[in-house]
């Protein structure tokens, strides 16, 4: 073999192995991508699953923290220790909805005025008590206590 062939064969050699090293450097890139991927993907999903958790135990709260007290003329006394700034969006009492001059109740326990529900009910009688808000639906059945 002659100089020229030796030069050749050693850059053709020279050529292929690097070649080799950047497949293998490519490689390596898509790898750390992949993983990299995968394990946003596993983490997103825990964090969903953990969120998902939390609301569920919230919204078991609700029923337990939110307490209707006394309907009492025309005031119904409600005890809220679930959240400050709880949105009533609707009371219904005996199935009919009460005008709400407020819509947010903090935490502790309010007085809220019932305008137009309580004519028709009558002294010592239990009735359905029905509060809607963004978090839930409280029913629990209250005796009317006394006339407005």
């Amino acid at each position: 073999m002659d100089s020229t062939n030796k030069f050749n064969l050693i850059k053709s050699n020279t050529f292929f192995k690097s070649k080799k090293a950047i497949s293998t450097i490519l490689v390596l890139i898509l790898l750390l991508l992949m993983s990299s991927y995968i394990f946003i993907m596993i983490s997103n999903y825990f964090e969903s699953t953990t969120n998902d958790l939390k609301i569920t135990q919230e919204l078991e709260n609700f029923e337990q923290k939110l307490e209707i007290r006394k309907i009492s003329g025309s005031t119904i006394t409600i005890k809220n220790t679930f959240i400050d700034n709880l949105k009533l969006n609707s009371i219904k009492i005996d199935g009919v909805s009460c005008d709400l001059p407020i819509d947010n109740i903090g935490l502790g326990t309010f007085d809220v005025t019932i305008n137009n529900c309580q004519d028709s009910l009558s002294l010592n009688t239990i009735y359905p008590v029905i509060i809607q808000t963004d978090y839930g639906i409280k029913i629990e059945n209250e005796i009317f206590e006394t006339l407005p």
